[in-house]
């Protein structure tokens, strides 16, 4: 085996790794812990909703806006309800036995880390600074080893399909800005109409596909090549024509048959004295107050009234939730909540320098982009979906003015920025290999961190 071959199966390796962490975490986390919203079978919350299918085999025939969690779009429920459906009919002794639902948002977890290495190298230019820069491979151990997608791996609710299916439908679109070919537009409104059938935040992904379309167009124009536009207006009327169906067709029953508005969102009515409750802080002192004590070692954690200094700032609770969800977990063991601090501490790190890198990343000519005219469009594609989650971040925040909606799992899908980011600002530092290699020890630290904290979760809880 050559040296170039050793190479392309580090990767492979890290995605292993990362796998294994993954799969035991699901091994020993029942669907009836650190899940969202998890419910009951038969009843109502995720395995309600899941067991309806399972029950049923059909659509809710009543108002969704009346039972938790009914409301979601169907796709994700209904494909757990088949495949449990299938498991046990293939183990008939483990009917009853709701874990292998856990199996699919593994599998979701798994294909979404391949799909941002995809989209790495694509940033990075294919088979160039892959081979050439080994910080390559460290961006993509930060990604694989985010803690939340550990987490994700085991939920059984619809965050893990979204993820896989949003971060797909941008790779399909930055494909299709390259080569335009008619089978991308297939797979694109496919996925996009898919990806509407799992959670309406797929609605996102307009921002930057518009911007990929809207660009070629416009690369076309100014090189009057008419016969090209023809064509893109044609791929355009098919996008509209098979993703609009396929994604909208839900929440346009629930709207006309029981009068569901289109961007209804389950909300708990609470009072002031609700320890989650923030609608009683002004929207300017939770945007712009930052207090450094939310980021000491007391505070790891994400912080309700009852645990001392609360959180309220969606920023900060942003990069708390994006390591440890909403959840304490230093209930087990001390030794865990070290872990969580110093995982918080180094991923602050990375995500701060990858957001110092975003002006320069957008303005520069050349860069990690080495695809000639499409450069700037993939960059600001990119940025603009990040500035679209995060905007539309702080709005659900406002919205519902409580902790719980301050979480990163809402907008998990800027993981791929992160990575980007970040590897921009390593590339752009790259001739300063003092910092490249601060920055991979940085990364690794983090990597270790995470494999060790559940790890030893699983050990002391």
């Amino acid at each position: 085996m050559t040296k170039q071959e050793k190479k392309k199966l580090i990767p492979a390796l890290i995605m292993l790794a990362s796998a294994a962490i993954r799969a035991y975490y699901v091994s020993y986390i029942s669907v009836y812990v650190n899940q969202h919203d998890g419910g009951a079978p038969y009843h109502e919350g995720q395995l309600g909703y899941i067991t309806w299918y399972l029950a049923n085999g059909r659509l809710p025939d009543f108002d969704v806006s009346k039972v938790d969690q009914f409301w979601h779009p169907p796709l994700h429920y209904a494909v757990s309800a088949g495949f449990l459906r299938l498991v046990w009919n293939i183990f008939p002794a483990m009917e009853g036995n709701f874990e292998p639902l856990q199996i699919l948002p593994f599998i979701y977890v798994t294909l979404t880390i391949y799909i941002i290495w995809k989209i790495l190298k694509l940033f990075a230019g294919e088979g160039e600074n892959e081979q050439k820069e080994p910080w390559l491979y460290f961006v993509l151990a930060f990604v694989a080893f985010q803690p939340g997608l550990v987490i994700r791996s085991a939920s059984i609710n619809n965050d893990a399909l979204i993820l896989m299916m949003t971060i797909l439908t941008f790779y399909l679109a930055l494909l299709w800005h390259d080569e335009g070919k008619w089978w991308q537009i297939f797979a694109i409104a496919f996925s996009m109409g898919l990806a509407l059938m799992t959670k309406k935040s797929a609605a996102l992904l307009a921002v930057p596909l518009a911007i990929l379309g809207l660009g070629r167009l416009y690369e076309q124009v100014k090189r009057e090549d008419w016969q090209q536009v023809r064509t893109l207006l044609i791929q355009a009327v098919v996008f509209l024509s098979i993703a609009a169906p396929i994604g909208l067709w839900w929440y346009l029953r629930n709207l006309i048959v029981y009068g569901v508005p289109l961007n209804f969102f389950w909300n708990i009515e609470k009072g002031w004295e609700y320890d989650e409750y923030l609608g009683n802080i002004p929207m300017a002192q939770r945007l712009f107050t930052f207090d450094i004590r939310s980021f000491a070692y007391t505070n790891t954690y994400l912080q309700y009234k009852t645990t001392g200094l609360q959180d309220f700032n969606p920023m900060v609770a942003l990069l708390k939730t994006a390591v440890s969800d909403v959840w304490s977990w230093s209930y087990v063991d001390g030794g865990i909540k070290q872990l969580s601090y110093m995982m918080l501490i180094a991923r602050t790190t990375l995500v701060v320098i990858g957001a110092i890198s975003i002006p320069s990343f957008a303005l520069e000519s050349r860069g990690i982009i080495n695809k000639g005219l499409h450069e700037g469009l993939r960059r600001w594609a990119i940025i603009a979906f990040f500035i679209a989650q995060i905007v539309s971040y702080h709005v659900f925040c406002f919205d519902y003015p409580y902790v719980w909606t301050m979480d990163y799992r809402y907008i998990e899908a800027i993981i791929m920025c992160d990575g980007v980011f970040l590897a921009a600002g390593i590339a752009r530092w790259n001739k300063c290999k003092r910092i490249v290699v601060a920055l991979e020890v940085v990364i690794s630290f983090f990597c270790v961190l995470a494999f060790g904290f559940f790890v030893l979760w699983n050990r002391f809880k």
